[in-house]
């Protein structure tokens, strides 16, 4: 009976054209390049903004780290490709109940501890302030529950960064609710629903959020920022993990591959458009049509440059990148850990830009790499096991 039962309520199979089991197998190892490029990002762009680095470079590559925020936006595109392709094979080869326990699970294993830990020895040893506050059970509480990005006022309250965890774990669950849908969508349809719930939303918030408070531009960042305003990023590695998993796309694929220069010189050009557009129109949070569209083509950007990493896959790309394919793997830990190593060191008052940035890398990868080994692996070896 019970045999009967398992059998209902199975997922259904991947269509004729998809890749059944070809998703369990498949591995980027370069994804977690990128990884560490889009912490390092945030780190560089935090230094600079905490400690008002005003003679940082303004021209050549480092540049970008003028804008390393956006690190966050390319980990929202990978994170719709690794999650998508984590859970289709999942439902291949689990039955809809047992796929939601076993990717809340492995989701929940893999955030939910070191998310906790931060925040505590924020509170603990980096404003412990905060725990005299009236009230602060509130904030809190809406941390432990990752609905603290909604909250005005409670996000950036306990190590700002984490803000990110917040619209991640909220795609988490609504992956857990479509990923069957996904499954069996069209991609052009996800794309064209992406965009439009992305575009009403920023467009939305942008009419509605006044920026002429004491809290200036920060409410309309918040309020953009939440997972609807996301939506057409993390589509775009859904979208991506949909045409890598297409059975009808391998002759494409492989013609991709045997031309690997292709997709880069793409990502390439269209990293040049938007960063183009994006300082001709530095004046962001003023623009209506920056706020509402420029996502969507960091999203088309993040893509284009995830797609790269899953091609160029030679064994001796593989191997020489094997120092930054570790600080990727450490990447969740660099990316909540660098706060609050900034604002410790924040304290020593003598301690320049320039001197900080290198004490704060080298902090935050031992913090990173202590957590990992010690704390996060260990726990996620035992969720694994149970």
């Amino acid at each position: 009976m019970a045999k009967r039962h398992r059998a209902a309520i199975t997922a259904p199979p991947l269509p004729a054209d998809q890749g059944g089991a070809a998703t369990q197998s498949m591995t980027f190892p370069l994804i977690d390049v990128l990884r560490a490029f889009a912490a390092l990002s945030v780190v560089v762009y935090h230094v600079i903004a905490h400690y008002h680095w005003v003679s940082f470079p303004r021209s050549g590559p480092l540049l970008w780290f003028r804008i390393g925020g956006m690190g966050v936006d390319l980990f929202f595109v990978i994170s719709g490709f690794v999650i998508t392709l984590s859970a289709f094979s999942r439902l291949e080869k689990s039955p809809y109940p047992i796929f939601v326990r076993s990717f809340a699970r492995a989701r929940l294993a893999r955030i939910v501890p070191l998310f906790y830990l931060t925040g505590l020895f924020f509170l603990l040893f980096i404003q412990p302030q905060l725990l005299f506050v009236p009230g602060i059970w509130w904030p809190i509480l809406t941390h432990l529950v990752f609905l603290h990005s909604w909250i005005l006022a409670h996000q950036g309250l306990i190590d700002g960064v984490n803000w990110s965890v917040s619209v991640e774990m909220q795609f988490y669950l609504l992956m857990l609710l479509i990923a069957p849908w996904l499954w069996r969508a069209n991609s052009l349809v996800i794309a064209v629903g992406a965009v439009v719930i992305a575009w009403s939303w920023r467009a939305a918030m942008f009419m509605l959020v006044s920026t002429k408070s004491h809290w200036g531009i920060f409410p309309l960042f918040v309020y953009t920022a939440q997972l609807p305003g996301m939506a057409d990023e993390f589509a775009a590695g859904i979208i991506l993990a949909k045409f890598i998993v297409d059975r009808k796309n391998q002759p494409l694929r492989s013609r991709l591959a045997s031309h690997a220069w292709v997709v880069p010189v793409l990502a390439a050009a269209a990293i040049t458009l938007a960063m183009r557009i994006y300082w001709n129109n530095s004046s962001y949070w003023n623009e209506f049509w920056m706020v509402v569209a420029f996502k969507s083509l960091l999203a088309l950007c993040g893509m284009l440059v995830v797609f790269s990493a899953c091609l160029l896959q030679s064994r001796a790309t593989v191997r020489l990148t094997l120092p930054l394919r570790y600080l990727g793997t450490i990447s969740y830990g660099i990316y909540l850990w660098h706060l609050l190593v900034i604002l410790s060191l924040k304290r020593v008052t003598w301690l320049t830009a320039p001197m900080a940035l290198p004490w704060v890398l080298l902090l935050t990868l031992l913090l990173a790499a202590m957590s990992w080994h010690l704390f996060e692996q260990p726990l996620m070896r035992r969720f694994h096991t149970r």
